[in-house]
């Protein structure tokens, strides 16, 4: 387990050449929301790898804001 600051995150997931959309399957498996709070579930199969993610949600200004980001991830052959 390990902890990434936002920006570290941020400027690593910019880089590299834009990604082709039918590369990739991503799915929402589940949203639950109590109040201005939420937590959603996603299932993400990218070429060569498996990515599953639970996102924090809160809403500020009628916005909804990723404010945490957990995820487990498993290489494809």
């Amino acid at each position: 387990m390990f902890v990434t600051p936002f920006e570290e995150w941020a400027s690593n997931t910019a880089k590299g050449s834009p990604r082709d959309p039918s590369q990739f399957q991503n799915e929402i498996k589940s949203i639950k929301i109590v109040g201005n709070m939420a937590l959603a579930e996603t299932e993400l199969f990218w070429p060569g790898i498996y990515y599953y993610d639970f996102l924090t949600l809160i809403k500020v200004e009628g916005k909804w804001k990723i404010v945490h980001k957990s995820w487990w991830e498993k290489k494809l052959p």
